[in-house]
């Protein structure tokens, strides 16, 4: 016989999960969290709601992260806006992949993306994704799929470029 439980389900879910992430970080980690997240760029004040901190303390906090080189502070119009600095956030995954892979295993997912970037510039006959956009009708739907595909693994490879580099470096301390 199964048991009920007496205990209502909440209201509203994603209140208690904010609520949970509050008590469980503090203010920093939960600016930290959302920086890394803001891929396009966002006034102080969304940061902060998103967040769940004051304007003031958010502002406080990206401003030691744009120090970091974490985020990107941009002015406009006497509005703060950030954004998550790119370049650091490839160097930060590159680093993590360092750590979590042998140079070995680098360096087979290199020779893949390396074969998988070719398959795409035979298939299409062209050097680059900019050239293949440039090549596709806007109705050509696998293309494009195909271009987004070629962009994210040319990203990810410079990525495990720079993953190998680390161990290089590492190994030579």
């Amino acid at each position: 016989m199964a048991t009920e439980s007496t205990t209502p389900p909440p209201e509203d879910v994603n209140q208690t999960v904010r609520e949970e992430w509050k008590a469980e970080t503090d203010a920093f980690e939960r600016v930290t969290q959302i920086a890394r997240e803001t891929h396009e760029q966002a006034a102080s004040a969304d940061i902060a709601e998103r967040a769940l901190v004051a304007k003031t303390t958010a502002i406080k906090h990206l401003k030691t992260l744009a120090e970091f080189g974490v985020v990107e502070q941009i002015s406009e119009g006497g509005t703060l806006y950030w954004k998550r600095n790119e370049f650091h956030a490839a160097m930060r995954r590159a680093d993590e992949l360092a750590r979590e892979y042998d140079t070995v295993d680098l360096a087979d997912a290199v020779r893949e993306m390396k074969d998988e970037i070719e398959g795409y510039r035979t298939e299409y006959d062209v050097e680059s994704p900019e050239e293949l956009a440039r090549a596709l009708d806007s109705d050509e739907g696998d293309g494009w799929e195909d271009l987004q595909e070629w962009q994210t693994t040319a990203r990810n490879l410079g990525i495990a470029k720079i993953a190998l580099t680390f161990h290089e470096v590492r190994d030579s301390l």
